[in-house]
């Protein structure tokens, strides 16, 4: 198996950001909101916003997979409640 990691910052609460900066093609990713986060952590689509959404707490994590061809990260979306929160992202990749 072949693995991806990484680190993701939200630098403005209120503005998304991609997962991944490039298309990376994975079977199954896990995302962690970082436990020094102040606020909560967003995933989702482009439209992924705080007001919509329900958040994750620091330490908090979620796991997308699918049985079909594979999960683009760059098409997952995250926000977040405070300027410079993190997510860590670890990846099964395809």
């Amino acid at each position: 198996m072949r693995f991806d990691a990484g680190v993701s910052t939200v630098s403005t609460a209120g503005t998304a950001v991609r997962l991944h900066a490039t298309s990376l093609r994975a079977r199954r990713v896990t995302i962690y909101a970082q436990k020094a986060n102040s606020g909560q952590l967003f995933v989702g689509g482009s439209d992924v916003a705080s007001s919509t959404s329900t958040g994750m707490d620091g330490g908090e994590s979620i796991t997308l997979e699918t049985d079909k061809n594979f999960l683009d990260l760059y098409d997952i979306w995250l926000d977040v409640g405070t300027n410079g929160d993190k997510a860590d992202f670890y990846a099964q990749k395809v």
